[in-house]
């Protein structure tokens, strides 16, 4: 695995990181990343993670079948905790502006794309916001292809926070001159943009010393 250096298209607000996947300087930015901190503080308890326990406004995230079903695990357990704040539009005590923040970076980067790169991605939306905390040490998630149901396109990450060391994306298929896999290291504030298709199968490599906070959402046409 390596880290790439080549930055392919690039203006002060947006650089495509990798071939199809970017990275966007958004107005709002500052406002997101104080806002979405601020809720982690007031409402997420470290100690939930000693017993996988969940609170009024933490729970963990979905992504194991019901293990009555005897079906495997879609990830490592053992490596992969996630604890989800729901959908950002139900954030109480007025943290659901997070919401239109959302809308409206997503609404930039349409612009910045045409704009600075000259290319024309007019999706319909940005879905399913939700708000996600990795614990120090749990953020493996392995090789996995975003799903494209209910017209889903792309992939929309906010990164709120970056004091942790790895929580590195790693691409599968995208590689260097030397035909290693490549990987991009997100920085606090950011927005990466990435298509969902095989070319951009990625894992999430874990965070080490720290929280890792972001938020996702689902680039629907």
């Amino acid at each position: 695995m390596s880290q790439i250096t080549l930055t392919l298209s690039q203006s002060e607000r947006v650089k495509e990181v990798l071939p199809s996947v970017y990275v966007f300087k958004v107005t709002a930015a500052n406002a997101i990343c104080k806002v979405a901190q601020k809720f982690v503080d007031d409402y997420y308890d470290k100690s939930l993670v000693e017993d996988l326990s969940e609170n009024d406004f933490f729970q963990l995230s979905k992504m194991y079948p019901n293990k009555e079903s005897g079906a495997e695990p879609f990830v490592d357990e053992e490596k992969r905790i996630c604890y989800t704040a729901r959908m950002l539009e139900h954030l109480p005590d007025d943290y659901d502006i997070l919401h239109e923040l959302v809308n409206d970076s997503a609404r930039e980067l349409q612009i910045i794309l045409k704009e600075d790169l000259g290319i024309a991605f007019n999706f319909r939306t940005v879905a399913q916001q939700e708000l996600l905390v990795y614990p120090d040490g749990s953020g493996f998630f392995d090789f996995h292809q975003d799903t494209r149901r209910g017209g889903r396109t792309g992939t929309y990450l906010f990164y709120v926070n970056d004091n942790y060391t790895g929580g590195d994306l790693e691409f599968l298929n995208i590689k260097d001159s030397e035909g290693n896999r490549v990987s991009y290291k997100p920085k606090k504030g950011e927005v990466l943009l990435m298509p969902t298709s095989w070319w951009t199968e990625h894992r999430s490599i874990a965070n080490i010393g720290g929280d890792k906070i972001y938020i996702l959402a689902q680039v629907c046409d």
